[in-house]
């Protein structure tokens, strides 16, 4: 059988009986096409149905590649609303042959985009070769896909497009990784456009969300008053308590280091440890608040931990201490981020602090030391 110029050996198939009148079906469709396409919308139809049926063949490995060299053949000598339309097609179906997409995903984007933005037989390793290879249009209608990786969201937050980023945050179909979060809302800080949909995500960090608020105009802050449920201003569970902390803590510049924590906020720290008000949220808090001295009487006493250990960590730039510290105490990684982010926040005096290489190196520092390895470094340092 002649498709294209090219012969076809239907011979190859293993259900020949069924293959011959499904091949004849799409040369004929092919043929029709050609004739009365631009005047007939059947032909069309015709077509894309021949290709349907194509796809449904119960075939092996091999004659599936044999599938994708015909369909790249026909795509290579159809017009732009043929390709379109075999993109759209092709773009929900799980049997298509890879290649056959990897040729639609590179064709100019009004024809890639269906694919890019549905087609399940991407993988990641393909997803990230058309990042790397193509331009922002493609990037953005990735962004855009039901499913994405970690390595997929952080790669198309790298990029810096911002029309990839507002297509990343305006999908609900996924949760934002950490590492894109903070790249995103550094790019939103001059945008309400993109500051909006990002503060709509329920899974951005509290700091993250309180630097993007505090960027954000007067008008979208209006707007967004009655969705957002994150209290700006922060409210103090115990007024008596704070009064103490502001006056025997973070007022006294007298104790060495700069951070270092009174006798009383120890004593403090202790006594609600006691009472089960200690917590990383609570650890959190206080950073943002700006009251490190009282994070550290906290983060010191419920962990158990040498004061110094803790303040050397807040010292290091590179995260790696604050990473071991967090990661032998089965702190989470979401968590040893924010306080990583809100303590170099605190160290430069910039609220505005969001170094995405700093942050990344810090997370594969978490990341990369074992569990015992970490309990074992931080062993020497445990109060007894």
């Amino acid at each position: 059988m002649i498709f294209g110029g090219e012969v076809m050996d239907l011979r190859r198939f293993k259900n020949i009986e069924n293959a011959v009148p499904v091949f004849s079906g799409l040369r004929a469709a092919h043929e029709f096409y050609k004739e009365r396409g631009k005047t007939d919308p059947a032909a069309k139809q015709e077509l894309m149905k021949a290709v349907g049926q194509v796809l449904e063949l119960d075939v092996t490995a091999n004659e599936s590649e044999l599938i994708a060299d015909i369909l790249i053949e026909l795509l290579n000598q159809a017009e732009k609303d043929i390709r379109m339309a075999l993109s759209e097609q092709l773009s929900v179906l799980e049997n298509v042959p890879l290649r056959l997409i990897l040729k639609i995903s590179n064709d100019e984007i009004d024809i890639a985009r269906p694919v890019l933005t549905q087609s399940t037989v991407l993988g990641d390793y393909d997803l990230l070769y058309i990042i790397k290879s193509k331009t922002p249009e493609y990037w953005e209608a990735i962004a855009r896909r039901k499913a994405l990786g970690e390595e997929i969201i952080n790669t198309l937050s790298d990029t810096g497009d911002f029309n990839t980023a507002l297509a990343l945050a305006k999908n609900q179909n996924i949760e934002l990784t950490q590492y894109a979060a903070v790249a995103l809302s550094k790019l939103a800080s001059g945008s309400e456009e993109l500051s909006q949909p990002l503060l709509m995500r329920p899974e951005l960090p509290r700091d993250v969300v309180a630097y993007l608020y505090k960027h954000v105009g007067e008008q979208v802050k209006q707007r967004l008053g009655a969705d957002v449920e994150i209290d700006f201003v922060p409210i103090l569970e115990d007024a008596v308590d704070t009064a103490v902390i502001n006056l025997l803590g973070e007022l006294d510049l007298s104790l060495g280091h700069e951070y270092m924590p009174s006798e009383e906020l120890i004593m403090a720290a202790r006594y609600h440890h006691q009472q089960g008000y200690l917590n990383q949220a609570r650890f959190i808090e206080n950073l943002q608040r700006g009251q490190v001295r009282n994070f550290v009487a906290q983060f010191s006493v419920y962990n158990n931990l040498d004061v110094n250990v803790v303040l050397n960590a807040i010292d290091q730039k590179s995260g790696e201490n604050l990473a071991i510290i967090c990661k032998g105490m089965g702190i989470s990684r979401n968590d040893f981020i924010s306080l990583y982010i809100l303590l170099r926040s605190v160290d430069t005096k910039d609220d505005a602090f969001y170094d995405v290489k700093l942050i990344n190196n810090a997370s594969e520092s978490y990341d990369n030391i074992p569990d015992d390895e970490a309990k074992a470094a931080i062993k020497p340092y445990i109060n007894a």
